[in-house]
């Protein structure tokens, strides 16, 4: 054979090996590497129980911050029995407790509850939510009364009225809803709307006795906890946490949109004293929720308090208040009880956030091995220094992940991560206090421009001027003496008003700027402090706008009925000296939007304005449209764009 014959077509040639492809290579080595893990997680697994199982929570004031009461069991904190003996008022089950009138003439919501569907459920799916007169019944005993007792007042939120009467369209109702609570309106406009005024006074006159008793607290009602069911959704029922948010907290915001609608009903018919009468209602039912002790309840107590600032007392072009009335409106206001801060409610929010760590504690140790002494003492730690201290969500990333090895470290670690969960929520909701203060002082401003122009004939000027045409003082200085403020009556006598704002005279006052000029998301508590001489609230300087440019003050009168939107007061983003007669913004400038010359130190953007009728506003400046800024500036804005914030 000659080396062509290998190259015969019909010679057989034995059979290759067919080689693995590349694919399924790549497939056994991601399955071996996977086998390989889970191999790893395992070992790692049995080496964490053995050798760094958990370690109980051993009760101490550096751990859980109190020691009693305990649970049945004496392994736990009993925390909602330790709320109640440290806030219960003593007259809690007499006729001085405001909540209890209100529940015994308009009762009490019902209380829900988790029950299993069969067994002894672990997930969420095998639980229904059921009403619970059990704890609907310890409501009552924890008030003093009888639980039989039938409620002799009924209350009907508006919204729901509107919804439900089948007099509107579904379309129509919104609307509906907007005006009857932000805008005058009579019973000819909306007839219907007459038949739940008649039906819900009443019990709008009842609340109105119950926010002046002496105390008013509302009772928390949780059930007994049954270790045998070792499940987190029952256990964190009873948690403060679900407690105080219960059903009776969202009541009051239906009782304050019901006295929003009768607010309106009363300016629409000119019943301005009877209007007043229920802002202040209003405000003191919000007092007396923010003022539960926690955090959820003040919260809520802002949302209710929005619902009378947002009123317009001077809304209705047809009758206006004289200057006795808003000067009782403001004198009312400064009579208020001091509103419940931030700072009050830490307390509370500590028990609050240490019982939901427990109840974490009580269902994860079982599960993973942490020294939950070590957790304990870190988290309560965190309440002791600033919260600016605390840890943010930005400190914890994958280089954290080592420390999951040792049971110490991974304690602290847990620790951190739990503390960034509870108090990132805290630190945002600090912010919703200031703008809600703000807010309250920017009205009192703002009705202290409605006081002069109500006595005076005009607002006063943007500035004051001298003989010879130069500005002397800003309308700030000007509007101290109307605005029913001690503090303010004393500094404006103590000025001299006929040398300008920078003499050596004067300047001995500029840092004394009054408390209401200063917004306190910007004093000293933020990353953008003012000087203690600086205020961000500014009036707009224009040809047409409410302050002139020649320093001569314009009267209200001088705009159109549909003037009530107009923009009196800002917050402009450049603080400025408060005696300052050249420090507001001018109309060109501020019409280019509501986001680049004005807005405040709030969350998202957040504005707050103070209008022509009284009324406050918050706007958030990057969704508000520069031809409807114009409109409101100018006082020619048939609506007003008004956007309601909240911080979830």
């Amino acid at each position: 054979m000659n080396d062509h014959d290998s190259l015969d077509p019909f010679v057989e040639m034995p059979p290759r090996k067919k080689k693995m492809g590349c694919f399924w290579r790549c497939v056994i080595l991601i399955l071996s590497c996977i086998l390989a893990l889970y191999l790893v997680i395992q070992v790692l697994v049995v080496w964490l129980y053995l050798f760094s199982g958990p370690v109980p929570l051993r009760i101490s004031p550096e751990t859980t911050f109190i020691t009693e009461p305990r649970t049945a069991d004496d392994q736990w904190v009993d925390y909602c029995k330790a709320f109640e003996l440290k806030y219960y008022p003593p007259k809690m089950k007499t006729d001085d407790n405001g909540y209890r009138l209100i529940a015994e003439h308009l009762g009490i919501p019902v209380y829900y509850t988790l029950r299993p569907i069969n067994g002894n459920p672990r997930k969420s799916k095998d639980y229904v939510r059921v009403e619970s007169p059990e704890r609907l019944a310890q409501a009552y005993e924890k008030l003093g009364l009888n639980p039989d007792h039938e409620p002799t007042l009924s209350f009907e939120d508006p919204v729901v009225f509107i919804e439900n009467s089948g007099e509107f369209e579904m379309a129509d109702s919104k609307k509906l809803a907007e005006k009857i609570t932000r805008h005058p309106w009579t019973s000819e406009e909306f007839p219907a709307m007459q038949k739940w005024l008649d039906g819900n006074s009443p019990a709008l006159e009842l609340i109105q006795q119950a926010v002046r008793k002496s105390e008013f607290f509302i009772p928390l009602v949780y059930e007994e906890e049954n270790d045998a069911v070792h499940s987190f959704e029952l256990l964190q029922q009873n948690s403060l946490l679900s407690i105080t948010g219960s059903k009776s907290l969202t009541q009051f915001r239906s009782y304050a949109r019901g006295f929003a609608v009768r607010i309106n009903h009363r300016l629409g018919t000119g019943d301005i004293d009877g209007a007043i009468e229920d802002i202040i209602t209003c405000r003191q039912l919000a007092d007396r929720i923010g003022k539960q002790k926690t955090l959820i309840s003040a919260i809520y107590g802002i949302g209710i308090e929005s619902e009378g600032i947002e009123q317009g007392i001077a809304g209705n072009p047809q009758f206006q208040p004289n200057g006795e009335q808003i000067r009782q409106l403001l004198r009312l206001q400064n009579e208020l009880p001091p509103r419940v801060l931030f700072e009050d409610t830490l307390e509370a929010e500590r028990l609050n956030v240490l019982d939901s760590l427990q109840v974490t504690a009580k269902y994860l140790h079982r599960f993973i091995p942490f020294d939950w002494s070590t957790v304990f003492r870190r988290v309560n730690a965190y309440f002791d220094v600033p919260l600016e201290d605390t840890p943010n969500k930005e400190d914890l990333g994958f280089s954290d992940l080592p420390r999951l090895a040792a049971r110490q470290s991974r304690s602290e670690l847990f620790a951190d991560f739990y503390s960034v969960l509870s108090l990132t929520g805290v630190k945002d909701s600090r912010k919703t206090f200031w703008r809600n203060e703000c807010r309250d002082q920017m009205q009192r401003i703002t009705l202290g421009l409605l006081l002069h122009n109500a006595e005076q004939g005009r607002l006063p000027p943007a500035f004051s001027l001298d003989a010879g045409g130069r500005p002397l003082h800003s309308w700030r200085v000007l509007l101290l003496p109307y605005l029913e403020n001690e503090e303010a009556a004393e500094l404006y006598a103590a000025i001299r008003l006929d040398e300008p704002w920078d003499s050596e005279h004067n300047r001995q006052y500029h840092d004394r700027c009054p408390a209401l000029y200063r917004c306190p998301a910007r004093g000293n508590r933020t990353h953008s402090p003012i000087l203690p001489s600086e205020t961000t609230y500014s009036v707009i300087l224009g040809e047409k706008t409410a302050f002139g440019t020649n320093g001569q003050g314009r009267a209200l009168s001088d705009f159109g009925p549909e003037s009530g939107g107009m923009v009196l007061l800002v917050e402009a983003r450049t603080p400025v000296c408060w005696m300052n007669p050249h420090s507001d913004l001018p109309f060109e400038e501020a019409k280019l939007g509501a986001d680049v010359k004005t807005g405040g130190a709030h969350p998202y953007r957040i504005c707050n304005i103070g209008l022509r009728s009284g009324a406050m506003s918050s706007i958030m400046t990057n969704f508000t449209p520069p031809e409807e800024w114009e409109r409101m500036l100018l006082g020619t804005a048939t609506k007003t764009e008004e956007v309601e914030a909240t911080e979830e």
